[in-house]
């Protein structure tokens, strides 16, 4: 388990875009807490939104932040990622992505 772990990757340009034209992207983030559960790791972001009633809303405003930072540890873990989710600090519930 490991907690608050700065990460940051390099992103390939899109495939359409010109080599030359496309300067690197950098990706980088904390993520709050990630851990291995069976065969893969779990990611977890702490969120203190007001709106945290509604899971589905929650899930979608954060769902490419989610999706990146899965992404990104299987890249540095060299693993893979079972599930990702937010943790609902006002209500303390988790709500799992996938």
């Amino acid at each position: 388990m490991y907690v608050e772990v700065p990460f940051a990757v390099r992103l390939t340009p899109a495939s359409d875009a010109p080599a030359s034209d496309a300067p690197a992207t950098i990706l980088h983030g904390v993520v709050d807490l990630v851990y291995r559960a069976g065969d893969g790791w779990r990611i977890l972001d702490y969120k203190t939104d007001q709106a945290a009633t509604d899971e589905g809303v929650l899930l979608e405003r954060y769902r490419v932040q989610l999706a990146q930072y899965g992404s990104a540890w299987e890249r540095v873990s060299d693993g893979k990622v079972e599930s990702t989710g937010l943790v609902a600090l006002r209500t303390m519930r988790t709500i799992w992505r996938r």
